[in-house]
């Protein structure tokens, strides 16, 4: 009987819920670039947003002590929902960005959050800011700038715990392991 209803109840949400057609018709969807690929200079965005008519398109900007909202502008979709926007790169914080792709059609509304890496751009708040007058007079422990991808070795795991780093090696985390998986199973 609870199979039956696990049943129905995914045939409701596939038919009329977030994976319906009708639904898959109001999603923004980037064509190009790729998710977290590095841009630079003027980098054309491709979308895809069949039931949209008209997208608006903003970024984060260096200004001011917290930078500023900036509008790319706006997309006009052809019958298909494509359409296209130049992103200037060099304009625009070096590093993480994220674009941000609205778009309204009636009831329908979405919102799509493209992460890219700048590798052009202008250099905006980077590095370790200076320490604050809370810590004066106080010895940093540990610091990290996150200059380089962070990586999970075949052979060693690196964590962070307490302020102090530590190699965990891939025997010792099988011997760890049970220790942590047992109590759950219980």
């Amino acid at each position: 009987m609870k199979s039956f209803f696990f049943t129905l109840i995914c045939l409701v949400t596939l038919m009329f819920g977030p994976f319906s057609a009708k639904a898959q018709n109001s999603i923004i969807k980037v064509v190009s670039p790729a998710y977290c690929s590095e841009v630079k200079g003027n980098t054309r965005i491709d979308i895809l947003a069949p039931g949209f008519t008209k997208l608006i398109v903003k970024c984060w900007k260096q200004g001011s002590k917290f930078g500023v909202d900036s509008s790319i502008g706006d997309v006009s979709l052809n019958n298909e929902g494509k359409g296209s926007i130049i992103f200037p790169a060099n304009k625009y914080p070096h590093g993480p960005v994220t674009i941000r792709i609205t778009g309204v059609a009636g009831a329908s509304k979405d919102n799509c959050y493209l992460q890219l890496y700048n590798k052009g751009g202008v250099s905006w708040n980077q590095g370790l800011p200076a320490d604050p007058p809370a810590a004066k007079g106080m010895k940093l422990a540990f610091s990290d700038d996150f200059n380089k991808a962070l990586s999970i070795q075949r052979r060693s795991i690196t964590t962070i715990s307490h302020l102090t780093v530590k190699r965990i090696s891939a025997p010792s985390l099988l011997l760890v392991l049970p220790v942590l998986i047992i109590p759950l199973a219980r």
